[in-house]
């Protein structure tokens, strides 16, 4: 019996169909275990946030999903000017570091200039671009590569070489696609993790090392975090200080002056310098100046930030300074500005008081022969001894200044009695007295005095109170001179 067309054609293709059906079944096989191989690179590079330790995840995972003998991960240089080599697997030395981005440098710049995927079926037929020399040194036949991009922008190439000849279907470069994908997001995942750890690890060591006393507090207005300098200058450690509300390290002083400015703040309005006092763990006030600033979430405070400097060596040294201004260099008491200030101002605060004030006017007698004969240090040291006898006097609220020379001047503040004018003159005489005999320097002291009352239902202003004063010392010490020419 003949046999029919059909089997005949059957017998002749049979050869050529069983090589067709092989091919079709191990490129099925690849795609099923590449399919499987994708399950596992989801679950590994959502676990690893380290960059390097995702550049082998990526490359690992890419070699077993079609089955390559080797694989690389190369990533776009910072200056977008070359391909650098950052994990491979299957190379015994591979001494490649990455590609220049020209035009036809190999494989992977072509994919990066293409930005789709491109695939070799046999190197020694390739022409769209120069094959390196390591392609020939290891008998690499094959190869695909694939782009990874991020936003439209190339940041790497992901390539696998084979030993055997390899057409690449486009179920696998599709596979392979999604691999690189996948790879590109979890690489940019990864970096922007790292960027925000550096970032607040640059933002911790920038505070903690911050002179300024830096402070965050919740919406509830309770501490989550002081720096060092704010730990030092108020004595609490953090774990004392963080869940305490803010207004626990505010001077009492300050209380209502802060909550005023908080409550300000909170309804959106402008941050300005605060000036505050802060109590430290040992009750010590401690003067700050600084800024606040809120953060508000559809009209509800989030938290806020605190930046103050500590300023009590500037208030110490203002201080100083208004001393210095107001005050006598030699004697330490009151000189004439300072006098001038504060006397008007316990003026203004006798008319509203409707309280009397005492005057007294005083002149060292005999400067002029004390510096001539004695020398003007002696000089110096009789208007310091005068300064000290008029301390020992009088009240300590009282004011006493030097108003200049050898005139002083005293202000009695405190309540003046009766007959202020005799006590006073009575008191004084006593210690001039005291002083001149147990004073050792060839000199003794003599001072003519001028008192003048101010009264409230005769009110005067204090240029009059001291000119009144001034006179009558004036007259008094003519009368002393007259008493000594008659003598």
């Amino acid at each position: 019996m003949y046999e029919s067309t059909s089997q005949k054609t059957a017998q002749a293709t049979s050869p050529c169909d069983d090589s067709s059906l092989m091919a079709i079944n191990e490129a099925q096989q690849r795609y099923c275990r590449g399919l499987e191989e994708m399950f596992k690179v989801a679950r590994a590079i959502t676990t690893t946030t380290d960059i390097k330790a995702l550049h082998r995840v990526i490359v690992t995972h890419a070699k077993a999903l079609l089955t390559f003998d080797f694989s690389s991960l190369l990533l776009v240089s910072e200056k977008q000017n070359s391909l650098i080599q950052q994990d491979y697997l299957g190379f015994p030395q591979y001494s490649m570091d990455g590609f220049s981005l020209k035009e036809g440098q190999g494989l992977a710049t072509y994919t990066a200039k293409k930005q789709e995927p491109a695939s070799v079926a046999d190197f020694s037929c390739e022409t769209r671009f120069s094959v390196p020399q390591v392609i020939w040194d290891l008998n690499i036949r094959s190869a695909l590569a694939v782009p990874m991009i991020i936003e439209g922008e190339v940041i790497g190439i992901l390539i696998g070489h084979t030993l055997e000849l390899r057409h690449f279907s486009q179920a696998e470069t599709d596979l392979y696609t999604g691999l690189a994908n996948q790879a590109a997001l979890a690489l940019h995942n990864a970096r922007s993790v790292k960027k925000l750890q550096e970032s607040e690890e640059r933002f911790h060591d920038l505070f903690d090392n911050s002179l300024d006393l830096i402070q965050i507090t919740g919406g509830d207005g309770r501490l989550i975090y002081v720096n060092q300098a704010w730990q030092q200058t108020l004595g609490y450690h953090a774990e004392e200080a963080v869940g305490r509300s803010v207004f626990d390290i505010i001077h009492p002083e300050e209380k209502e002056h802060c909550l005023s400015e908080f409550q300000r703040l909170c309804l959106g309005q402008e941050s300005r310098s605060v000036g505050t006092a802060f109590c430290s763990k040992s009750g010590e006030k401690i003067p700050v100046e600084g800024n606040i600033n809120c953060r508000l979430s559809n009209n509800r405070l989030i938290s806020t930030r605190g930046i103050f400097r500590n300023i009590s060596e500037r208030k110490k040294m203002e201080a100083r300074l208004r001393e210095m201004i107001i005050s006598d260099e030699l004697t330490g008491l009151l000189n004439r500005r300072g006098f001038f200030s504060q006397g008007r101002a316990q003026l203004a605060i006798a008319e509203r008081n409707n309280s009397p004030l005492l005057l007294l006017y005083a002149d060292l007698d005999n400067m002029k022969a004390i510096n001539d004969l004695q020398g003007h240090e002696t000089g110096d040291q009789a208007l310091i001894a005068t300064a000290t006898l008029l301390k020992n006097t009088f009240r300590q609220g009282d004011l006493i200044a030097r108003l200049g020379g050898d005139e002083f001047v005293v202000l009695l503040t405190s309540s003046i009695g009766t007959d202020p004018e005799e006590s006073v003159l009575s008191k004084l005489e006593h210690q001039l007295n005291q002083f001149n005999e147990q004073n050792p320097h060839p000199y003794r002291l003599e001072i003519s005095l001028g008192l003048a009352r101010y009264q409230p239902e005769n009110p005067c202003t204090f240029d009059q109170l001291l000119s009144q004063a001034d006179q009558q010392m004036y007259e008094q010490k003519k009368i002393r001179k007259e008493r000594t020419r008659l003598s």
